[in-house]
């Protein structure tokens, strides 16, 4: 069974300020969950930041899925670079996804 996708979004952190034209990111910023305890624009990464930045997606998700009264989601191209990231990734989608209901329900 097939359905056209009514809604698409690509969510990113990177500022397309810093991109140039053909779309190429000039700025130093860190990509992935490897890269804590690195030094980015004069700041050591910690887990604690890496954390909010992925808690952000999941909040501006969830936030889509109100505002649009969206039920059904399908995520393609979900990078899923380190366990821990992905575990803390989706117990806090789940979270909130019951939260989102419960909301609906009640």
């Amino acid at each position: 069974m097939s359905k056209e996708i009514d809604y698409q979004w690509r969510i990113t952190k990177y500022n397309p300020a810093y991109r140039n034209e053909e779309g190429h990111y000039l700025r130093d910023e860190w990509t992935s969950v490897s890269e804590i305890g690195k030094s980015y624009q004069g700041e050591i990464l910690t887990l604690n930041d890496y954390l909010q930045v992925e808690k952000a997606y999941v909040d501006t998700v969830m936030k889509f899925l109100e505002v649009y009264q969206i039920e059904n989601v399908r995520l393609i191209h979900l990078e899923t670079y380190g366990l821990l990231t992905w575990k803390k990734l989706l117990h806090c989608m789940i979270h909130r996804l019951i939260q989102f209901h419960w909301q609906k329900i009640c």
